[in-house]
């Protein structure tokens, strides 16, 4: 049976006529480090505050290592917050912000000094003791707000864009130590970002959320490789979707007319019951796409880009529809062609993945596309 630390149950919270999250159904293993990924006002954070209690759901129930917690203040919930904007104490130094908590739950001061000094260390902060927050980088503040949730000994630790006020070189570095440091303790990560490649690099799993719903979780490789909706395959990565027309489909796999040419793809198990002649939208990524002068789907190159180690190309399709390819530059890619030369594009039938149904098609289709989302 597997040991959940956090589980969401339906959870619901308005604000006025919006639901800011909308039904949420989550559960996070101990020691997985799992990743809220999504844009601006999609819930993300919201869903965080509600796991901390910083928030209560209008619907639904929070369970912490097994119990329910839904109505619990935050100070009774065995976890520990980081906020983007860390809060420490100007007044106070690095050792006195970390063992803020601790005092605040009166335990005793030999403790005190033995836990704080474990947490220092821990962040390698080790000599920076006594300095005041205005006397430290920005990556060293965010350590001290790390270690002094770290200090509390949380089963789970909830993050909300810590790395957002870093510059990019410090913001991948640190992207590393946490990684690095959340394998170490063995507990669970909660983080939410809108960044899609923290969510890549660090993720155990990552839930993709739009307009309060999560849209897919899962491994990044499932969220990259096989995308179940159009919204995760533009989110995630870049991605060319195109309409096309089932021809056939047997099992998770399917035959795809778009213009004049047939092409095979993958059929997520999601749109499987989708009759044939429906119209679909089919995902490939740009690096997957081979260019060549033979056997594939016509099209004109209409820009290209040299880039050092690849080149981009802009391909419109004899249909009308665009698409962008990415090849790199290891020789083969100098031949394809220049502005203005027709090519054939083609893909592994495994790198293309067919998303939901039109909307807006026949009534046929669109009773797929709303049990697709529903």
């Amino acid at each position: 049976m597997d040991n959940y630390v956090i589980e969401l149950r339906r959870i619901v919270k308005r604000f006025g006529s919006t639901a800011a999250v909308d039904s949420v159904s989550l559960d996070v293993k101990a020691g997985e480090f799992i990743t809220l990924l999504g844009p601006s006002g999609c819930g993300k954070t919201t869903l965080l505050r509600m796991i901390a209690g910083l928030e209560t759901p209008d619907e639904g129930a929070v369970f912490l290592n097994g119990a329910d917690v839904t109505g619990l203040p935050a100070y009774k919930r065995d976890v520990s917050t980081v906020f983007q904007q860390y809060a420490l104490f100007p007044h106070l130094d690095v050792k006195a912000n970390v063992a803020f908590g601790l005092k605040r739950r009166r335990v005793a001061r030999s403790e005190i000094e033995q836990r704080v000094s474990k947490a220092i260390d821990m962040v390698r902060l080790n000599g920076l003791d006594h300095r005041k927050p205005s006397e430290l980088s920005g990556g060293q503040q965010q350590r001290v707000a790390l270690a002094r949730s770290l200090v509390l000994n949380p089963r789970s630790l909830l993050l909300d864009e810590p790395l957002a006020a870093l510059d990019l070189k410090l913001r991948k570095q640190m992207q590393i130590e946490l990684k690095a440091l959340q394998r170490r303790l063995g507990i669970s990560f909660i983080y939410v970002t809108h960044d899609q490649e923290e969510a890549l690099t660090m993720s155990d799993r990552i839930a993709v959320m739009n307009a309060g719903k999560i849209e897919q979780i899962g491994t990044a490789e499932e969220i990259y490789e096989r995308p179940l909706t159009e919204f995760t395959a533009s989110f995630i990565g870049e991605s060319n979707v195109l309409d096309g027309t089932l021809e056939s489909s047997s099992g998770d796999t399917a035959l795809v007319r778009i213009n004049d040419t047939t092409a095979r793809a993958c059929l997520a198990e999601s749109v499987r019951g989708v009759p044939v002649g429906s119209t679909i939208r089919l995902m490939i990524r740009p690096e997957k796409i081979t260019l060549g002068s033979s056997n594939g789907i016509s099209g004109t190159i209409e820009a290209q880009t040299y880039l050092g180690e690849s080149t981009r190309w802009r391909i419109r399709l004899k249909g009308g529809q665009e698409l962008s390819a990415l090849g790199q530059n290891s020789g083969r890619s100098s031949r394809v062609g220049g502005i203005g030369d027709e090519v054939t594009i083609s893909w592994e039938p495994e790198c293309a993945v067919v998303l939901a149904p039109v909307a807006g098609g026949s009534g046929a289709e669109r009773s797929i596309a709303e049990a697709y989302s529903s």
